[in-house]
């Protein structure tokens, strides 16, 4: 089999909402063709860009059960404010997935809820997720963007080909011993991250591989808060006291979900995505609903619908987390990739690779106008219901810790709890 010469491995995952551009660099060797942007107003188009590109229905169903299965792995362990990309996360380990062999492939296909299915399955089902969601726009803006930054080694041409071609990732030939490469990624990421994310980089010297992801999204909401409505109130924290925080408030006849020992309120953006509030029961906590069995049914959103005269009020916020991934990797059966003298990664190349450390960062902000987020995930590898007539009044007041996520057509793009809405 032929090898590219290009050298150690380390994967990142980026995901941000912000702007998306390319950076120029001579370091690349080769550029993917991206889907094209479609017109807001074009909405013909769109759907026939959609319906061209839908995923299987298993393969969707593989994306929400790792959702829930990782999200409700990685949130329950902090009592602060928790943002999480999983889609982001999917990316890098989905690529790690198909470059791997023997029980390194088996962990990651089955962390991945995808057990049972060959390479080339999942990488066709990835590059067509990849366009399904692909949505840039003067109004909306959901984009995916992947790279392999590489020194000098030997990897394998049928995984760089499925890398650009079927993950759509940029492939530069870099040396990480030179200072000016963290820069070029660093501004890579910044770039393609509307300039939320400006992440450092420390590397060891047998790192061969960064492989980068980034997940863009912004959008506005399909109706607006109003400003003059906007009130002060107090957030009442879950280890006792209260914090001071800017209540968005908005009353109108609309569904709701009423769950087992919660209640979700969506509220839509004009892009066809959704944030989707997760208000528990008063007793209860967030970490009370985050076992994977609670969480995949509130994330399908499996309550009774309630059609009522809705007051909600939401607290502003803005924050960011950086989580530590190799605890989660364990949770979700993934420890050979992590072990020098087991992992398997002969799809990219001939010598040992393994996962040396993983992290994510993310970031999010909600205001009266509409929604940001972004997360960085970063994989190291060095070698070796009825309507009601008469809506009965419901108040949805959001003033102790909850769980929110977004979703697009059903796919989570991001999962977190709100603990205190003045940390930033």
């Amino acid at each position: 089999m032929k090898t590219l010469k290009l050298t150690a491995v380390l994967l990142a995952a980026l995901i941000l909402l912000g702007g998306c551009s390319i950076v120029s660099s001579n370091a690349a060797v080769a550029r993917p063709v991206y889907p094209k942007a479609i017109a807001f107003d074009n909405y013909a188009a769109r759907r026939a860009v959609q319906e061209e590109n839908i995923p299987d229905e298993e393969f969707l169903q593989a994306l929400a059960g790792f959702a829930a299965s990782s999200t409700g792995a990685l949130l329950p362990s902090s009592e602060e404010n928790q943002l999480y990309s999983p889609l982001s996360l999917y990316y890098p380990l989905a690529l790690c997935a198909v470059g791997a062999g023997g029980e390194t492939k088996s962990q990651l296909l089955n962390a991945l809820h995808l057990a049972g299915f060959e390479d080339d399955y999942i990488a066709e089902q990835s590059a067509r997720l990849f366009r399904y969601l692909y949505t840039d726009n003067k109004v909306s803006k959901l984009t995916l963007a992947n790279s392999l930054w590489m020194d000098e080694y030997s990897f394998k041409e049928d995984f760089l080909d499925t890398a650009a071609g079927k993950f759509f990732a940029y492939l530069y030939e870099v040396d990480f011993s030179n200072d000016a490469t963290a820069k070029e990624m660093a501004k890579w990421v910044s770039e393609h991250t509307g300039g939320l994310i400006n992440p450092t980089y420390n590397y060891s010297e047998d790192l061969v591989l960064l492989i980068l992801n980034t997940i863009y999204f912004k959008d506005a909401w399909s109706k607006s808060f109003n400003k003059s409505l906007t009130e002060t109130g107090d957030f009442h924290l879950a280890g006792g006291g209260t914090v001071t925080a800017d209540f968005m408030n908005m009353t109108s006849n609309r569904n709701y979900i009423d769950g087992d020992g919660w209640s979700l309120l969506q509220l839509s953006t004009t892009g066809g995505a959704s944030m989707n509030f997760v208000l528990p029961d008063e007793g209860l906590s967030p970490g009370d609903l985050l076992s994977s069995e609670k969480l995949a049914g509130i994330l399908q959103m499996n309550g009774e619908s309630v059609y009522a005269r809705v007051t909600a009020s939401i607290p502003r916020f803005d924050f960011g987390v950086e989580n530590g991934l190799t605890e989660l990797f364990a949770a979700l059966g993934i420890t050979d990739a992590l072990d020098f003298k087991l992992a398997d990664f002969s799809g990219m190349a001939d010598d040992g690779l393994y996962i040396s450390s993983a992290r994510q960062l993310a970031r999010i902000s909600i205001d009266e106008d509409g929604v940001e987020a972004a997360a960085y995930t970063e994989l190291a590898m060095p070698a070796g219901a009825p309507i009601i007539e008469e809506p009965q009044p419901v108040e949805l007041i959001f003033d102790r810790p909850f769980i929110f996520f977004i979703e697009y057509q059903g796919i989570i793009l991001f999962t977190g709890v709100v603990q205190n809405p003045a940390e930033s």
